[in-house]
């Protein structure tokens, strides 16, 4: 008989998450360049857990918190939850009896939007309030922009021809980003949950997996967009904006798509709404991507 195996790899140990990591197709949220950025807001401990059973791998990352003398689990802020090799539909029964015995009270995991897994959760542990929308990059560009909207279509157009006021250069558009993002998220009343320390938005930017588009009016920049990668799918992670830039983010959005279509990227992950069905979520479903709910295990 078969005995589960149960792994809790720390950030300390970033050859063997890597290592681990490396054998099942992950997003950027699951790499230890993202968990080691949002601890140092957080401060949270935080792991790779590793499940084996036979061939079966399954992988999650999550955070541990600590409340009078008690402890439970979330994810990090990212599209992270459980990756697996393959189905294992009895994997709940031991991941229950491995959280139990490491004395957790509870756990609030968000589960993966790209991975359709039969893990074995039930019905009344999954909780979804929301949806986020996906781009195919694997297609031609002219395949991807014919599933959108007409009006998206000429917006499109219109940003290509201002290409040379786009840019992807980090050395140019990192202070900016770092300058302005605590600021903007305060003027759009953005949750506390996006009051990220200038440190965790620089190992971002430093990231090799990491791709920064900026909109320039002459030298002065009015809009950058921050997208995560790894060679299986990428992240829109935050855009922001000054002045007149917010009009320019569809432009930003379009030139990151050609850049990780020329990296061989085979989706983008647009993320969704603030909630179900509001403006932010209206302008990415314009883009004609596929719709995901976005589900939580709790």
């Amino acid at each position: 008989m078969m005995l589960p195996q149960h792994e809790l790899i720390p950030l300390t140990s970033r050859e063997r998450w890597n290592d681990v990591l490396s054998r099942i197709p992950h997003g950027f949220s699951h790499t230890w360049e993202h968990c080691q950025a949002m601890f140092l807001t957080t401060g949270y401990p935080t792991y790779l857990y590793s499940f084996t059973l036979g061939e079966t791998r399954v992988l999650c990352v999550f955070c541990e918190r600590q409340f009078e003398g008690t402890a439970d689990i979330v994810s990090p802020y990212g599209f992270n939850g459980f990756i697996a090799n393959e189905d294992c539909p009895e994997f709940n029964v031991h991941w229950r009896a491995f959280l139990k015995s490491c004395g957790y009270v509870c756990g609030y995991i968000g589960l993966n939007p790209l991975t359709d897994l039969n893990l074995g959760f039930q019905e009344e542990e999954l909780y979804s309030n929301n949806e986020v929308y996906l781009l195919e990059l694997s297609r031609p560009a002219e395949e991807v922009m014919a599933d959108m909207s007409r009006n998206r279509k000429r917006q499109i157009k219109k940003a290509s021809l201002e290409r040379n006021k786009y840019t992807s250069d980090k050395n140019v558009l990192s202070v900016f980003f770092l300058d302005h993002f605590s600021s903007f998220m305060e003027s759009r009343k953005a949750s506390s949950v996006y009051q990220f320390s200038r440190d965790t938005l620089n190992k971002i930017i430093e990231s090799d997996h990491s791709i920064l588009v900026g909109y320039l009016e002459g030298d002065k920049i009015l809009a950058a967009t921050l997208f995560g990668f790894t060679n299986y799918t990428a992240d829109s992670l935050f855009n922001i904006s000054i002045d007149s830039g917010k009009k320019h983010s569809l432009g930003l959005l379009w030139m990151a798509v050609r850049h990780l279509q020329a990296l061989n990227i085979p989706t983008l992950n647009l993320g969704g709404g603030i909630k179900s069905g509001d403006s932010v979520a209206d302008f990415k479903e314009r883009f004609g991507g596929i719709k995901k709910k976005l589900v939580a295990l709790r």
